[in-house]
């Protein structure tokens, strides 16, 4: 399975693009979208831009990220509030011995 992750062009200089993904930045190959201008976003697989986004793509797909990264963020919680428990009962059963 590939992942492009979309991000938004603040300048480039022949060929390759300064792109901010949510405010980190990269340099990326813009070979693949020739007729790319600043401030499109476009979706980036492997250091290259592969597609030129409208504005309400790239805000739906962030969207989609945002939440897929809140809800893992809410089961990493989860597991390691099951997972202190555990812990301390391993510490208990090593103090008795």
């Amino acid at each position: 399975m590939c992942l492009a992750v979309p991000g938004k062009i603040i300048s480039f200089k022949k060929n390759i693009a300064q792109v901010d993904f949510n405010g980190t930045k990269r340099e990326v190959s813009i070979d693949l979208v020739p007729k790319v201008k600043k401030n499109n976003y476009v979706l980036v697989h492997a250091g290259f831009a592969i597609s030129v986004l409208n504005d309400k793509e790239a805000m739906e797909t962030l969207n989609i990220f945002r939440k897929i990264y809140d809800m893992e963020k809410k089961e990493r919680g989860r597991k390691q509030e099951v997972k202190r428990p555990q812990k301390n009962i391993n510490q208990k059963m090593l103090r008795r011995r």
